[in-house]
């Protein structure tokens, strides 16, 4: 198991603890566990800051979005709740990137964070079941569904996505104000990048996809693209 995958496992350890579904109650979490939240004002752009040894998180009062909100907490949930991290920590809650002299790096823990919240928030088995369901209505309602019924923001559903859907799906996207286009690939899903430009990927995947949707859902422009799906390790070894 990789440490991708435990953290996923500890988030779900919580949600059978308290037998949670979504729409799941952040706040109720803090509470039952004696996680104190204090509320302050911040000037330097910090949406949370987590004192992980005594069990203590700060966030900032000017997070008024309820998803985003939520989202944050189960994000600082994640900082308590995952043994290998420690100390104090502050953090913008789904940006999982640090600047290191003009670099622009992954944070380990942020991301690690990241994927906590999203598999507390949204369980990889009840996405799954989203997409039976919905999938084949379209992409958009299926967003739709998912950020209603788990009360979670748009761009928190797409990696929840991301990781649940089968082999085969693509999708980018783009705000307004975004110069590039963001890729989102579900697993064992092969794809050709020419120098990481989404508008080649997407010339490439007109012409061999079966289905294409071009929605707007939220503030975000979506392309969804479904391919044929990869053959699994077990078909390609036989082959």
């Amino acid at each position: 198991m990789n440490r991708f995958e435990a953290v996923r496992k500890f988030a779900r350890r919580i949600a059978d603890r308290f037998d949670l579904t979504p729409p799941i109650d952040v706040s109720n979490i803090f509470s039952e566990m004696d996680i104190q939240i204090v509320e302050e004002e911040n000037q330097y752009g910090i949406e949370a800051y987590s004192q992980l040894n005594d069990n203590k998180v700060i966030i900032n009062t000017e997070i008024t979005y309820i998803p985003r909100r939520r989202f944050t907490l189960a994000h600082e949930l994640g900082h308590i709740c995952i043994p290998w991290h420690n100390g104090d920590v502050k953090c913008i809650a789904g940006e999982h990137y640090i600047q290191v002299s003009g670099k622009r790096l992954l944070d380990t823990q942020e991301l690690e964070a990241n994927i906590f919240a999203s598999e507390l928030l949204m369980p990889t088995s009840w996405v799954k079941e989203k997409i039976e369901e919905y999938l084949e209505q379209g992409f958009q309602i299926l967003v739709r569904n998912i950020t209603e019924s788990a009360q979670t923001s748009t761009m928190a559903c797409f990696f929840a996505l991301e990781n649940a859907m089968p082999s085969g799906n693509i999708f980018f996207v783009k705000k307004e104000t975004d110069e590039y286009w963001r890729t989102f690939s579900s697993v064992n899903t092969c794809t050709i990048s020419w120098n990481y430009l989404a508008e080649k990927n997407m010339e490439f995947l007109d012409v061999i996809c079966e289905k294409k949707e071009e929605c707007k859902i939220s503030q975000y422009g979506v392309i969804y693209y479904q391919v044929l799906p990869c053959p699994t390790t077990k078909v390609i070894t036989y082959t």
